[in-house]
C-alpha cells in the first residue's frame, strides 16, 4: 500500500469509509500494466459507489500511462462482472474466476483535469462534511 507504484482511493458516502480501491503497477512489465482491486461494503452496494470508484481508478491509470488494467473476481461475482463489462472490459473465464482486462486511452488534458477536479470535489465534500460534523457535535454538547 505504501509503495510508490500504488494508488489508494476511498469512498466516504456517509462520512464513513464504505469502499476502497487500489491500483498497483504490475512489476517487471514493459507495457505499463496495472492491477485494480476494490471492495464495497454491503451497505454501500447498488448505490453507484463501485462504478464511481472504478471510473476514478481508470482515470488514474490513464493519467499515469498504464495502458491496461486487470482485475480478478470470483466467477460467481455477478455485480463485479457487470461493472467490468459496463466499463468495456474484456472478460475471460478462468477456472473459478473471471479476469477483466481494460485498455485505457492515452492521457489527455481533459483526463488530467477530470482527475484534479474529482480530487478537489472530494476534498471539498470532506471539509464540508467535517464542518457539519463539528457543528453537530458542538450543538450536542450545549
Amino acid at each position: 500500500m505504501f509503495a510508490d507504484a500504488a494508488f489508494i482511493l476511498g469512498a466516504f458516502p456517509d462520512s464513513c469509509l464504505r469502499s476502497v480501491g487500489e491500483l498497483r503497477l504490475i512489476p517487471d512489465q514493459k507495457h505499463h500494466i496495472a492491477e485494480a482491486a476494490f471492495t464495497v461494503e454491503k451497505v454501500g452496494q447498488d448505490q453507484g459507489i463501485g462504478d464511481a470508484l472504478l471510473s476514478r481508478l481508470i482515470t488514474v491509470a490513464q493519467n499515469r500511462g498504464f495502458r491496461e488494467v486487470h482485475m480478478l473476481c470470483l466467477a460467481t461475482n455477478q455485480k463485479l462482472r457487470r461493472l467490468a463489462a459496463k466499463h468495456n472490459a474484456e472478460l475471460v473465464l478462468v477456472p473459478g474466476q473471471v479476469e477483466a482486462s481494460l485498455t485505457t486511452p492515452w492521457p489527455t488534458p481533459f483526463s488530467t483535469a477530470k482527475e484534479i477536479t474529482d480530487a478537489y470535489r472530494a476534498f471539498a465534500r470532506a471539509v464540508l462534511s467535517w464542518s457539519n460534523h463539528v457543528h453537530a457535535s458542538n450543538e450536542a454538547q450545549d
